[in-house]
């Protein structure tokens, strides 16, 4: 990761309530620029004259002392927050899933107008930087949530409140961008919405999505709730099964499909599961279906329907496994 310098020195100036590229404003004391980090707002002298001596760094730095400041991130989290809020396109990480058994590859995403604004929600525990619109290949994400990285990422127990919520999450990792990328807006912005090497999935939840990124069919589970189906025998008696209602996303469908999984009455270890080994009944979350040799069929559809969890394998998660929602 780039040191960074110990001196007050901050990327960006705010000045009329926006902020500056430090290329773009007066030397010295004359830009006119404070401190971003609201707790500071301090001036700020622009460092942006040329040496004939020696190879400059252009950078903002504080007119005085300020101890504690936290006017990089302050300045890094902001710029790059109006720098998505105006954009109308955003590269969009790769993902897996099921240790690689399903994946997409990046894909560039186009932001409704209107449709990017900051985040407030009651949550306290989560407060993501920004939320768009987002539609690639046809498929929408009707609210992503957009974090940005300086210095500390989303970690676990953060995550683990975003699948919670049911959030789909992405964030832009920017804490190794070089000093000539902060003087120039357009290699910023770059870095911000075009870059695929600095991005991540922090979870997907949307089961539509997925469905068309993947091109196959994805299950949603809502509920714990089982019902019983009673199937009368040739003998004379009464089968009584249980069933798991479940929602159906293919990438050719807009709407979802209301089916029903007939839960298998295999037990191990006191528990209930199915062929793969899964607890039963399904815990709410996004699932594929799997055939398991044995399971049957019946009337042209899966009899003791077996689904996959999906789960999501990012570098943070590979050593833990996601508690389902």
């Amino acid at each position: 990761m780039r040191a960074r310098s110990s001196f007050g020195r901050v990327p960006f100036g705010l000045r009329d309530g926006k902020l500056r590229f430090v290329t773009e404003v007066e030397t010295g004391l004359a830009c006119n620029c404070v401190c971003p980090d609201p707790a500071c707002s301090k001036p700020l002298v622009a460092r942006n004259k040329a040496s004939l001596t020696r190879k400059r760094v252009y950078h903002f730095q504080h007119a005085a002392s300020s101890t504690g400041c936290g006017g990089w991130e302050s300045a890094m989290h902001r710029m790059a927050k109006e720098v998505v809020q105006r954009a109308t396109r955003l590269m969009l990480p790769k993902w897996s899933a099921c240790e690689g058994d399903l994946q997409f590859p990046h894909r560039v995403a186009m932001l409704a107008p209107g449709g990017t604004q900051e985040v407030r929600l009651n949550d306290a525990q989560i407060r993501p930087d920004v939320r768009v619109i987002a539609v690639a290949d046809q498929a929408l994400l009707p609210a992503l949530y957009v974090e940005i990285k300086v210095s500390h990422g989303v970690d676990w127990e953060k995550r683990q409140r975003v699948i919670d919520a049911g959030y789909t999450m992405m964030e832009i990792d920017l804490a190794d961008v070089g000093d000539e990328v902060l003087q120039d807006e357009e290699a910023f912005a770059n870095q911000v919405l075009d870059c695929p090497g600095n991005r991540n999935w922090v979870h997907i939840s949307s089961a539509p999505f997925l469905a068309r990124m993947l091109d196959q069919e994805v299950v949603q589970i809502t509920s714990h709730k089982v019902q019983e189906k009673r199937v009368p025998t040739k003998r004379g008696n009464t089968l009584i099964l249980q069933t798991q209602d479940y929602l159906a996303y293919t990438a050719a469908r807009e709407d979802p499909v209301l089916d029903r999984a007939e839960l298998a009455d295999t037990w191990a270890n006191g528990q209930r599961v199915d062929g793969l080994g899964n607890p039963l009944p399904y815990a709410p979350g996004l699932y594929t279906k799997a055939y398991v040799p044995g399971g049957g069929w019946h009337g042209g559809g899966h009899y003791k329907t077996h689904l996959r969890p999906i789960i999501q394998d990012t570098p943070e998660n590979q050593q833990k496994v996601l508690r389902l929602l």
